[in-house]
């Protein structure tokens, strides 16, 4: 249990003592809209000049509808964010965090989230082409019917996540853990799954033809039935092969 107590009020600005199992200082906007405070950070942004500390940790904010397209949100902190149908297109969040936040519809096409958090994220029906997950941690994160052609997520751990009827054409998920993950009916042409963890990943129905599955760990322990595996090209993976056909 914290305790909190009002230190000062500065300007638009709260000062907020926070007693509890840590102590710190929380600075809490007051009186500045959602918008008025993106409307800030792009302002900052065009001056050439780093958006303010308090407008970097936007935890909990109703974002709805807003447009952060091509800001530079590296670190910024969206967890619990509600930005269903926001568009973050061509954005830089490396770093960024997005645990419990609602992206549905959202735009994200060419977004950069390098090493972002998605724990527990709602992204369904979100638009993300070209988008760079490389690294990122996507777990029990929802994805349905996601549109995420060409996207990356090179050695990102999407695990235990929804992805059925996600549209994942060409996109790369090198080296990456999807345990447990679910991409039943989902598009997965020519999607590269070299040397990803596919173990209790369920691919029910999935569109895979002319996917990479070399070096695929734990592919016994997936769930393939009617998996479309036409024109791959099995070299290096005889075995995932023989077992998905039997």
């Amino acid at each position: 249990v914290a305790t909190c107590i009002l230190l000062e009020n500065i300007g638009l600005l709260q000062i907020v003592y926070i007693e509890g199992r840590d102590l710190e200082v929380l600075i809490q906007m007051d009186n500045e809209s959602p918008r008025e405070i993106v409307a800030a950070i792009r302002k900052a942004q065009e001056l050439g000049q780093s958006a303010k500390k308090e407008h970097q940790n936007l935890k909990g904010l109703k974002l709805t509808d807003l447009d952060l397209s091509g800001l530079d949100l590296a670190g910024f902190d969206f967890s619990d964010c509600e930005m269903s149908r926001c568009n973050l297109s061509g954005s830089k969040c490396p770093g960024a965090d997005f645990s419990g936040a609602v992206l549905y519809k959202a735009t994200l096409d060419g977004a950069e989230f390098l090493g972002a958090t998605f724990r527990g994220a709602n992204l369904s029906g979100c638009s993300a082409a070209k988008a760079g997950f490389g690294m990122s941690i996507i777990t029990s994160a929802n994805f349905f019917d996601a549109r995420m052609e060409d996207a990356t997520f090179v050695e990102a751990q999407v695990r235990l996540s929804d992805l059925r009827a996600t549209k994942l054409a060409r996109s790369r998920f090198y080296g990456s853990d999807l345990e447990q993950s679910d991409f039943s009916q989902a598009d997965m042409e020519s999607v590269d799954l070299r040397e990803t963890n596919v173990e209790g990943a369920v691919f029910l129905n999935a569109s895979m033809k002319g996917c990479q599955l070399r070096d695929m760990r734990s592919y016994m322990r997936a769930n393939w039935i009617g998996a479309d595996i036409r024109e791959i090209d099995f070299s290096g993976a005889y075995l995932v092969r023989r077992h998905v056909i039997d």
